[in-house]
């Protein structure tokens, strides 16, 4: 792992970066060190994953893949130092919101995610909550799944939608890599890939701030869709107390 002035922060799994560092409205800043974004940790090397643990502090993991994809790419160098919590935001049982023939764009799926998994968003940030520990939270690319529920916790710290655009974007520069990864794990999903809307393959923010512009409007703000899917005010308090200098 390295710790430059880039976000990014292994080298193995290259979407891993820490969330931290932004400032919220009032002016002060979401605390580094403390919440990862990242793709699947099934790619972690060995050292990445020791480094993880002993420099980083790293003792919990959000797993937001669906339990085909976990039974598909195992985790192997994180399970005996992590505590790894799964909570699929897009279950196998679901057909996969940006295949569906309907959708049209990255918004629309991501929408289609903040519809039908809002419990398990919410669990999500409450699992973060528990230990109050160094946490990181992942899906396939780090970029869809986990971009939607970064963007949530980002809100729900009074983050700016500009900085949380910024950090949705930040997936844009390995995307690349994070296909060719795909492709070999999982050939199936090559014909699957060529098929899907293009905007999907990249990390435009406008599908970001589309999915917040329709949180506005559908549930009143980021605050009140998580309260109605069942996180509490308490929980909200906890998670500033815990993420904001």
């Amino acid at each position: 792992m390295t710790n430059t002035h880039s976000r990014f922060v292994s080298e193995s799994c290259v979407n891993f970066r820490d969330v931290g560092g932004y400032l919220n409205q009032d002016e002060r800043m979401i605390t580094p060190g403390l919440l990862y974004r990242s793709d699947s940790l099934h790619r972690l090397s060995r050292e990445d994953a020791d480094t993880l643990s002993s420099v980083y502090g790293v003792k919990r993991a959000i797993d937001l893949r669906s339990l085909n994809e976990q039974r598909t790419c195992p985790l192997r160098s994180v399970t005996n130092f992590l505590d790894v919590i799964s909570l699929p935001i897009i279950d196998q049982t679901m057909q996969a919101p940006m295949t569906r023939p309907n959708v049209q764009s990255m918004a629309e799926g991501y929408i289609i995610m903040l519809n039908e998994s809002g419990g398990h968003i919410v669990q999500a940030i409450q699992s973060i909550l528990e230990k109050e520990s160094p946490v990181v939270v992942f899906c396939t690319a780090g970029k869809d799944r986990t971009g939607v529920l970064v963007a949530v916790i980002l809100s729900l710290l009074d983050v700016g939608i500009d900085q949380v655009i910024a950090d949705y974007e930040l997936s844009q520069e390995v995307m690349p890599s994070i296909r060719r990864s795909i492709t070999q794990e999982t050939p199936d999903r090559v014909k699957a890939w060529a098929d899907l809307p293009i905007d999907v393959l990249g990390a435009d923010g406008t599908s970001i701030q589309d999915l917040l512009s329709f949180c506005d409007t559908e549930f009143g703000g980021v605050e009140s869709y998580a309260i109605q899917n069942g996180l509490s005010k308490e929980d909200i308090l906890k998670l500033h107390r815990w993420l904001v200098k």
